[in-house]
């Protein structure tokens, strides 16, 4: 029997698999993966199949993410709301209606949400900001966010651990901040013909560089 996706299942499955495949053929390491924005988990519980360390962050956890990754005893789930600095105090806005949906920035959640009448019912956690640079001590190979308007932020606090590692990047594909900090960090971004349907960027480190 022939499955027929949709196009919005053919853009998430491309979006995942993808920069796999580019990590696979150009950094081929597969200690550790770094997972930033987790929604319901289902990207961490790919990488846990492929990766044997996966580190998986968000502001605030859904319980289909603590559903799905609790079973694995090789990924860490923890809690973090990813920025530019550690310990600032901010809001964290998630809607009533899609909570798998989450953002610092309410204009970006307006931007996205189906539901327009959704805007107005957003559940608030005062949460502390963290950077990944605190978080993450141990070589990472493959590095995903995907933080709903905050990537450039997150990004600004990993640059020590991108310099440090020099995992592949898979983030926001129109962020000029993240485009400019990877490429000040000799990182080349990935020119491919899958944008129609892989809507993240891929970043690499010099072809040099991997060994």
């Amino acid at each position: 029997m022939t499955v027929k996706y949709s196009k919005h299942q053919r853009i998430a499955l491309t979006t995942l698999y993808y920069p796999l495949t580019v990590h696979g053929k150009f950094n081929s390491k597969w200690g550790h993966a770094v997972d930033c924005g987790l929604h319901t988990g289902e990207y961490s519980v790919t990488y846990a199949d492929m990766f044997d360390q996966v580190t998986s962050i968000d502001a605030v956890i859904t319980p289909e993410a603590h559903e799905n990754l609790g079973r694995f005893e090789h990924v860490n789930l923890i809690s973090h709301c990813l920025y530019s600095s550690t310990g600032d105090e901010v809001t964290f806005y998630k809607p009533e209606n899609d909570p798998a949906l989450g953002s610092l920035y309410k204009s970006f959640l307006f931007h996205n949400l189906d539901d327009i009448t959704s805007q107005t019912n957003l559940i608030e956690h005062k949460l502390t900001t963290t950077k990944i640079d605190d978080i993450i001590d141990t070589p990472v190979d493959y590095l995903k966010t995907d933080l709903e308007g905050a990537d450039g932020e997150a990004i600004l606090g990993a640059i020590e651990v991108i310099s440090k590692y020099r995992p592949t990047v898979v983030t926001d594909m129109h962020n000029k901040l993240i485009a400019k900090i990877l490429n000040n960090l000799g990182y080349k971004k990935h020119h491919h013909t899958q944008e129609e349907w892989c809507k993240d960027a891929i970043y690499l480190p010099q072809l040099s560089e991997i060994k």
